[in-house]
């Protein structure tokens, strides 16, 4: 998908770390996170996508609290992980924001 066509869904989420998860994570303990996921422009939040990524990154046990789509107008004044994380799914599909 071509990122200008694209744009980011937030979604809060907590889950167990798997051995060997994308994030280098200690597992078998839980983590709260941003999962920012480039979604087609205009489309309701994926929960199902959302969730396959958790686990193709090496996730179990995922809780999805609630999400938000965020417009690039929003980023004015953000925190720079927070803007590095929406131009990094943007270009490559997701990104994770640990807290």
């Amino acid at each position: 998908m071509d990122a200008m066509k694209g744009e980011i869904h937030v979604f809060y989420v907590v889950a167990s770390a798997l051995d060997g998860n994308q994030l280098a994570l200690p597992a078998g303990k839980r983590y709260e996170m941003m999962l920012f996921m480039r979604q087609k422009k205009g489309t309701d939040d994926d929960w199902d996508l959302a969730k396959k990524t958790m686990s193709e990154a090496g996730f179990e046990n995922i809780e999805i609290g609630k999400a938000d789509y965020v417009a690039s107008e929003k980023l004015k004044g953000m925190d720079p992980e927070f803007t590095d994380c929406y131009e990094c799914a943007l270009v490559n599909g997701s990104a994770f924001l640990i807290y």
